[in-house]
């Protein structure tokens, strides 16, 4: 049984809102880009990015309109009214079937809630049924413990390095749905 809900295209960039587990996964708007910009500057998030300079308003700005026309799907994590993170796939293929996964917590109060792992089902679930994509990619930082051991959990295997810094990652859609039921059980 497919658990994810689409809402509601928003904005223009007609991406869905998606819903279940108790939270929704909102399309990024122009007026949630500043509160990404203070997530995405502080060092508990930055530190694991390939980009780790401090981010101006002009530069979010000029991100998010970039954004606009990509091959792209940026979300906030929302539980109730409470936003969380952000979420997103870039890089969204469709002759190679494939798209890049990213996602990071800037409201540490839902830090271990289990927040993570139903964004990251919606998300997933959405790439793989919706979109019909076959593989999800991740960057991960080779000294990021915490989301190595979360990418495994989710079924992500090491596939390649990316450079000395950082490894590529990736789940097909048949490991997803295999582990899904399993990590439903999770949040519950």
């Amino acid at each position: 049984m497919d658990l994810t809900k689409q809402i509601r295209p928003s904005n223009h960039s007609g991406i869905m809102e998606l819903k279940d587990y108790g939270i929704t996964l909102e399309p990024l708007n122009i007026e949630s880009i500043e509160t990404v910009r203070i997530w995405r500057n502080q060092t508990q998030v930055n530190q694991f990015m390939d980009y780790q300079k401090i981010i101006s308003r002009e530069e979010q700005l000029d991100w998010f309109k970039k954004i606009q026309n990509s091959n792209s799907a940026y979300y906030i994590i929302k539980k109730g009214n409470d936003q969380i993170g952000m979420i997103h796939l870039n890089q969204i293929n469709n002759t190679t079937k494939s798209a890049e996964a990213g996602i990071f917590i800037g409201n540490n109060d839902f830090n271990g809630t289990g927040i993570t792992l139903g964004a990251s089902l919606l998300l997933l679930n959405h790439a793989f049924t919706t979109l019909e994509l076959e593989i999800i990619y991740a960057k991960v930082k080779n000294s990021n413990s915490n989301a190595i051991k979360y990418n495994q959990l989710l079924g992500f295997t090491e596939d390649n390095p990316f450079n000395s810094e950082f490894t590529i990652w990736k789940i097909m859609n048949t490991t997803f749905f295999d582990i899904k039921p399993k990590l439903i059980q999770l949040l519950y």
